[in-house]
């Protein structure tokens, strides 16, 4: 039986990992807005529950501003101190519904929910940050092919919601 030199095997591994390569790009190019939308969102929340600084402040665009006074640097030492001291972490956030895409921003609704866990068994939500709802109006503008937080307002306080 006549086997394979390990020269042809290696360029067929390459060529195999190439074609992986380029069909994720491809795909990952297909991708709606929408999908780009969504990910951008549960990203925030799933980089939050991960512990990672960096890749939150990915998700914001550097000329992001909120309702609560907040800016870009101001959220960038937020969550550089609070990811960093936490010692666990629990967030979800939902895209409601897309209220408006139109070109490269959007804006959507979003339910959200957090909680950080510290040492001594304290713990910071959104409800102890003074923020008495769990939704949320959310701009972002498109950036590289993905979508970046711009902008964020409360909606009004559901009954039963426990940010």
């Amino acid at each position: 039986m006549n086997r394979p030199s390990p020269g042809s095997v290696v360029i067929a591994l390459i060529a195999a990992v190439l074609v992986v390569g380029l069909a994720y790009k491809i795909a990952d190019a297909l991708k709606s807005d929408e999908t780009r939308i969504r990910e951008a969102v549960e990203n925030v929340a799933r980089y939050t529950r991960e512990q990672d600084p960096g890749a939150v402040l990915e998700c914001f665009d550097p000329e992001y501003h909120d309702a609560f006074g907040y800016t870009f640097p101001e959220v960038r030492r937020m969550a550089n101190v609070l990811l960093r001291t936490s010692i666990g972490a629990a967030a979800e956030a939902e895209v409601l519904s897309i209220v408006k895409i139109d070109g490269d921003v959007a804006v959507v609704r979003v339910r959200a929910a957090g909680r950080l866990e510290f040492k001594e068994g304290k713990t910071l939500t959104l409800k102890d940050a003074g923020i008495r709802t769990n939704t949320f109006e959310v701009d972002l503008r498109r950036f590289k092919g993905t979508f970046r937080l711009t902008s964020l307002r409360p909606l009004e306080p559901r009954e039963g919601a426990d940010p």
